[in-house]
């Protein structure tokens, strides 16, 4: 539920140019979720917590240029972090 609150409060604010670091409080609830979820179920994903833990790594090492804001090589370099046609 706060995941969810702090979701449509980003969501809500009228603004003409969104950041990320608008997401980091929702973020860091989903994140709390699911960690949360995982211990849940600990038992039946035995030996799945780390590859979802390397998952979330490889993940922060891809996205982290982007989230860094470090300059790009050229005006159509962000399209290789974008995933669907729709983020353009």
């Amino acid at each position: 539920m706060l995941w969810v609150a702090s979701l449509l409060i980003w969501a809500l604010i009228p603004k003409s140019l969104g950041f990320y670091y608008y997401y980091y409080p929702s973020g860091i609830f989903l994140v709390v979720a699911l960690t949360v979820a995982l211990d849940h179920w600990r038992a039946e994903l035995r030996g799945w917590d780390e590859f979802y833990l390397l998952a979330c790594f490889a993940l922060l090492i891809y996205f982290l240029p982007v989230l860094c804001a470090e300059p790009l090589t050229d005006a159509g370099a962000f399209r290789r972090w974008t995933w669907f046609s729709s983020w353009i």
